[in-house]
């Protein structure tokens, strides 16, 4: 669709299907580090017969949950 045919509705709703889809994406980013690295921990801890790397796993996937939105999302103006 030529930019000139466009109205100011259809502007504000691709803007805000955009900042849904960011934050959708953001959410998702955060939950699946927390739990994949969580779930690698605890694998860990079963065959290392520890109890202490499901925590280090899943604290360590939310940090680099938070640094990749921030790295990714975070300069968007």
């Amino acid at each position: 669709m030529p930019e000139e045919d466009r109205r100011p509705d259809e502007d504000a709703r691709d803007e805000a299907r955009l900042n849904d889809s960011v934050a959708w994406n953001a959410a998702s980013y955060l939950i699946s580090g927390i739990v994949g690295f969580g779930l690698l921990g605890l694998l860990l801890d079963r065959l290392l017969d520890t109890s202490f790397l499901a925590v280090v796993g899943s604290l360590g996937g939310m940090a680099l949950s938070i640094y990749y939105v921030w790295f990714r999302y975070g300069s968007r103006r």
